[in-house]
């Protein structure tokens, strides 16, 4: 099965400059092979000497997270469709929770650059996000629901906001 793999920011200057990858992989453990085999310096930057998943990063299948601290995450299978999904931890990254409602719910892909997200100020805050693509998202009440706000700009790389 051929699944498309989203690199962004300064990951896209291991990967020939692409955004999309397209990979044929039935599980987690396979695609990173191939990426190793097809992509040396972008596997590099995703997994360390030993094969593992660097520390500070996660893999999300689908909008899941991959229990990549663990062998069995490489087990984990793949499937097309994936649907995009914002993840919110409040404690430090020791759990997390997906944040879909107002997102597409199917075949849609979003490359969210680091300075691409931001909250404003209020008392119940706001999340926003802009895509690679064109799109301005935001979250309200810290991303519990979410609405397109611009659909054609061109593309989002810095996010900021500003109480007037």
């Amino acid at each position: 099965m051929t699944v498309k793999v989203q690199i962004s920011g300064t990951l896209k200057e291991y990967s020939r400059e692409t955004s999309e990858i397209s990979i044929s992989a039935l599980n987690v453990g396979a695609a990173l092979e191939a990426l190793q085999s097809e992509y040396p310096s972008l596997y590099n930057c995703v997994c360390d000497e030993t094969g593992r998943v660097r520390r500070h990063l996660n893999l999300f299948v689908n909008c899941d997270l991959v229990p990549i601290q663990n062998a069995s995450g490489f087990d984990t299978l793949l499937h097309s469709g994936d649907v995009p999904a914002v993840w919110r931890s409040e404690n430090g990254g020791s759990s997390w929770k997906k944040l879909v409602k107002g997102l597409p719910k199917k075949d849609s892909y979003f490359t969210i650059l680091r300075d691409a997200m931001t909250t404003d100020a209020c008392k119940a805050p706001a999340v926003y996000f802009g895509t690679t693509t064109g799109q301005l998202w935001m979250g309200r009440d810290g991303g519990e629901e979410w609405s397109c706000l611009f659909d054609s700009l061109p593309p989002i790389h810095c996010v900021k906001t500003a109480m007037v």
